[in-house]
């Protein structure tokens, strides 16, 4: 194998063929025994990674079993679906699972992956993706998962079918230990007491420091964003929260609330929120609608404010039905920390932004740059920009039109 010196072994150790797996379980082999050096060397430098492109042989899974000298062991998989061909008891030195590359998982494998997962006593890390698959399976995770001291879950279910129930299962077995938590269930069914049952188990972790949510084309709203923004605004150490529902049903005033509730996490660095809006409406319903998104009891630009740490943020507020009275409330808002500030990307394309709040998101575009700050404003697709103002954002960033 060669010196490892605590490197990613991914490049080095990879069961794709014959030869290759009976070589690794060689060395595994001596290295129970205290053999070979290199891997004696694993112990004192964090762990290895073994990254199967192919299907686990039965000889590889009896030497993991016995595999001593990885006593943090990382595996990562094409395809969840490769786990379960080991034999569960595999899992019971492994503190790092990854299968990056999104499947469909029946009721039956669901079931097995449930069980297998219940032999990683030692796990702190996963990331599963099980793209269209069905309920059953959140349930099985959950089971899986449950009493497990997570630090870091990442779950994608995009179009799958689950629902309500599923998602509660899930929030229930959440570690309260859990510090970096990302769910993505994009274009999925899950209604309004499943967003309830996630906000409810948010309030009883303890460690939080990186929240996300993904929830585009679902049925997300005002309810549920208030529900997670008050979840989310009791943790303490939170730095990094990311929620994006585009194509949801959440509306602007919502979101200004929510950002008010999480101006309460003061350790709050990063900021990112998209929930562009479903359709682009017709010019006299589109200036109705801003005359009332502009108007909400708290103004975004004053929520922001209060964010004293905040030097990262994203606001995608696309077809919102905004006006310029949102623009000059962000620009407002967002001169209170120009000066620490190291990154803004504001998408208020496709609203009823005019000359006016296009200057001023001009004149903050400049100041940003002033800093050194990285910083787009995108706002294609306001018709009440004029050509002169249009131009003189393009001559500060091609992001800009």
């Amino acid at each position: 194998l060669g010196p490892v010196e605590g490197r990613d072994l991914r490049s080095q150790l990879k069961a794709t063929t014959a030869g290759d797996t009976a070589m690794l379980c060689n060395a595994l082999e001596k290295g129970a025994d205290g053999a070979v050096d290199p891997l004696n060397k694993m112990r004192a430098y964090a762990a290895a990674t073994l990254a199967f492109t192919g299907h686990c042989s039965e000889s590889t899974a009896q030497a993991l079993q016995s595999a001593d000298c990885l006593p943090k062991l990382r595996l990562r998989f094409d395809s969840l679906l490769q786990l379960l061909h080991y034999d569960p008891a595999v899992l019971g030195s492994v503190e790092e699972l990854q299968a990056f590359q999104g499947c469909y998982i029946d009721d039956a494998q669901a079931k097995q992956l449930g069980e297998g997962l219940q032999h990683a006593e030692q796990l702190k890390c996963a990331s599963l993706y099980m793209d269209k698959s069905q309920c059953e399976v959140l349930t099985a995770l959950a089971n899986g998962l449950r009493d497990k001291k997570l630090l870091q879950l990442d779950i994608r279910m995009r179009g799958g079918r689950i629902n309500d129930s599923g998602l509660a299962d899930l929030a229930s077995a959440l570690s309260p230990l859990i510090q970096d938590l990302r769910l993505d269930f994009s274009e999925t069914p899950v209604n309004s007491s499943g967003w309830k049952a996630l906000a409810e188990a948010l309030n009883s972790l303890e460690n939080l420091e990186k929240f996300a949510l993904f929830a585009s084309k679902t049925k997300f709203d005002d309810t549920a964003i208030e529900l997670v923004a008050h979840a989310l605004c009791k943790q303490s150490k939170i730095t990094t929260i990311t929620l994006k529902a585009p194509n949801s049903a959440v509306t602007h005033g919502s979101i200004v609330k929510a950002v008010d509730m999480l101006a309460a996490c003061k350790e709050a660095t990063t900021l990112k929120l998209d929930f562009k809006g479903t359709s682009r409406t017709d010019a006299a319903d589109e200036l109705a609608t801003a005359a009332l998104a502009d108007k909400p009891s708290i103004r975004l630009g004053d929520a922001l404010k209060k964010m004293e740490a905040l030097a990262h943020l994203e606001l995608g507020l696309s077809r919102m039905g905004l006006s310029s009275a949102a623009a000059l409330d962000l620009r407002a808002g967002l001169c209170g920390f120009a000066k620490r500030v190291k990154s803004v990307q504001l998408d208020l394309s496709n609203n009823a932004v005019a000359d006016e709040g296009a200057k001023a998101l001009l004149e903050l575009l400049n100041d940003l740059r002033k800093l050194c700050a990285s910083a787009s404003i995108n706002l294609r697709g306001n018709s009440g920009v004029s050509s002169d103002i249009a131009a003189q954002f393009r001559g500060v960033s091609s992001d800009i039109a």
